[in-house]
């Protein structure tokens, strides 16, 4: 039995020893001790306030580096190599012709080379040859439940090189003439400079065909858009 006595009274002393070096406390220490101990929340607070305020402002700061990326902006991959030198995607131009609104969203300057025979035989150049290229993103909406032909895919841009420009439909997307009633349709026309490199393109003029009805009559005023680049 005094074997199992043992731990109780080691721990018994050591109980016993660290009372005894205990001091009396007085109500001035106890005062103080309560004053820390009612500040300390408040600076806890402060510092996490801080701490977010930081975390706020760096993410701030990181969605406006992500938002103004740096040009030139490079994307590649086995087929082709896509090089920006120039992009507006705050721009905002807008209008109406008879029922049909229109609207100017992206403008940019890109160069592509094709980096295989089969792409470069489809775009009509050379292996690794520079296409440069004016690109504009639009969209059309139709006001009216009845049907609307608006060619926004068939515009011709006139630019500050003297160039007269039609789309390239296989740099393109799509964007669709017919509008079956009240509908939208937006996509990208892509402008292969033919005379010029894209960082000549200083302004250009977009030109769109008035908008007709399903009898062919004419219900709009051809498109005029002046495009000064920033």
């Amino acid at each position: 039995m005094k074997r199992h006595l043992y731990p109780i009274l080691i721990t018994s002393l050591l109980i016993t020893t660290a009372c005894s070096d205990d001091k009396p406390v007085t109500d001035e220490q106890l005062n103080d001790s309560k004053e820390e101990t009612a500040t300390e929340p408040s600076v806890i607070n402060e510092d996490l306030s801080t701490e977010e305020e930081n975390i706020e402002i760096a993410e701030a700061e990181n969605s406006e580096e992500t938002a103004e990326q740096e040009l030139p902006i490079i994307e590649e991959d086995q087929d082709i190599k896509v090089t920006t030198t120039y992009l507006d995607e705050e721009i905002s131009i807008s209008g109406t012709t008879g029922p049909v609104s229109y609207e100017i969203s992206k403008v940019a300057l890109v160069i592509y080379e094709p980096k295989n025979v089969d792409l470069a035989d489809i775009l009509g150049v050379e292996v690794n040859e520079e296409i440069h290229t004016l690109v504009i993103g639009m969209a059309g909406e139709n006001s009216l439940n009845e049907d609307v032909s608006f060619y926004l895919d068939q515009a011709t841009v006139i630019t500050n090189t003297k160039e007269q420009l039609e789309p390239n439909f296989f740099l393109g997307d799509y964007i669709d003439g017919e509008y079956f009633g009240n509908v939208r349709h937006e996509g990208t026309n892509a402008y292969v400079l033919n005379n010029s490199t894209v960082d000549q393109i200083e302004s250009f003029e977009i030109r769109i065909s008035e908008p007709y009805n399903a009898s062919l009559e004419v219900i709009g005023e051809p498109v005029s858009e002046s495009i000064t680049l920033e």
